[in-house]
């Protein structure tokens, strides 16, 4: 997947609306997370929060994004709302995985 072209808000929706049409294509997801790892320092809290729920709702572990993700995340939580937080939350917990 070539996703240099997309904006952060355009990934994060991306994520977001496939997960919740519950498309399943590994392949895509899989290069598009691995794009996504490197670029997720130009997210804003809402970009990164709206990916994290659109991967728990496909339960795709990503492991090297999801690390990304807990990284950006130390240094920024003051940036996200309750509701962002709350999309966090909710997409690690349908991951089974630890909250940053």
């Amino acid at each position: 997947a070539n996703a240099s072209g997309f904006k952060p808000r355009g990934l994060s929706s991306l994520f977001y609306s496939l997960g919740l049409l519950d498309f399943r294509e590994e392949k895509f997801f899989c290069g598009v997370c691995n794009h996504i790892q490197f670029r997720l320092p130009t997210f804003n809290a809402q970009d990164i929060s709206n990916t994290v729920y659109g991967l728990g709702l496909l339960e795709l572990s990503h492991q090297g994004l999801l690390s990304a993700v807990e990284a950006e995340m130390s240094g920024r939580l003051e940036e996200f709302t309750g509701q962002g937080l709350g999309n966090v939350v909710y997409g690690f917990g349908l991951l089974e995985r630890e909250c940053p």
